[in-house]
């Protein structure tokens, strides 16, 4: 059972796809020999759950391509025997870690009491009893999302619209829905923004100068991978168009800037292109999606 669970958190899909019910009423595993070997292993390894991913990620079924192959539709539409390897939706806690790391504004402080991140204003307007939310400050607030205090009232807005479980039921698969407002809320969650003036500092900071390398440097963050030639292409218009939007709105270009950006030597048009920039990566599926 911890195999497949595990199993199905790497490839999308448990080699039982029943993964709440492992017994006589589930599915019939796709490939029993492939369950019985990590299973095996799993045993003889001291039931270490760090060698068995290392085991899972290393093997040649993990490492193949995503990309979806004409010749396999007809035979295995699922993808169950994994012939190819499967594209994911990250986590909901991986989504904001991610983008974190990216930006440089990750702390990665272990343990401690519980955290609390930026979030929208009037979360608990229709909560029975008002909570108190004191955003932390200094590195408390770029800690990892495991450490998000979670009321089950009214949970972290982040969490719960990308599919975290709600903490009042068991959950043993975790669904994967595509929604706009996923979108809306990379696009405009104050955590977000800051998370993108946080990249866009950095940038500046790893890049002295020109739009290119800061474009090559930040799909690097973000993807990581470097940018196509037609994806460089688009990201230069944008990034030139916001630079010039700025420039004629100043008074938009500073309120979009964290303090860092202000005191920056860079002119307050082409901070705020970057931050534009900063936003945009990250609201691909790209950035929040395992190939």
């Amino acid at each position: 059972v911890i195999v497949n669970r595990h199993w199905a958190a790497f490839f999308g899909e448990g080699i039982v796809s029943s993964l709440d019910d492992f017994g006589m009423q589930g599915q019939l595993p796709t490939n029993p020999e492939l369950l019985d070997h990590p299973a095996l292993t799993f045993s003889q390894n001291g039931w270490s759950l760090k060698k068995l991913h290392r085991l899972i990620v290393t093997s040649k079924t993990y490492r193949r391509s995503s990309k979806a192959r004409p010749d396999l539709a007809a035979l295995d539409p699922r993808n169950l025997l994994l012939a190819r390897q499967s594209r994911l939706r990250l986590d909901a806690e991986i989504i904001r870690d991610a983008a974190l790391s990216a930006s440089g504004l990750f702390s990665p402080v272990i343990g401690g009491p519980g955290v609390f991140p930026p979030q929208p204003a009037g979360i608990y307007a229709f909560t029975q009893n008002r909570k108190s939310w004191k955003t932390s400050s200094g590195p408390d607030r770029y800690r990892r999302a495991m450490y998000t205090v979670f009321y089950r009232s009214a949970p972290y807005p982040l969490l719960s619209t990308f599919d975290a479980p709600d903490f009042q039921t068991v959950c043993t698969h975790r669904v994967r829905s595509n929604t706009p407002l996923q979108a809306l809320t990379i696009a405009n969650d104050p955590a977000f923004l800051e998370i993108a003036q946080g990249l866009a500092a950095r940038l500046l900071r790893d890049v002295p100068g020109g739009l290119e390398p800061r474009i090559l440097r930040a799909c690097q963050l973000t993807l990581g991978r470097e940018p196509s030639r037609e994806e460089l292409a688009i990201l230069t218009s944008y990034l030139r168009q916001q630079s010039e939007d700025f420039i004629q709105d100043e008074t938009a270009a500073r309120a979009l800037l964290s303090d860092e950006l202000l005191s920056s030597q860079v002119p307050p048009a082409e901070a705020a292109a970057l931050v534009g920039l900063a936003r945009a990566l990250l609201a691909t599926a790209n950035t929040i999606t395992r190939e």
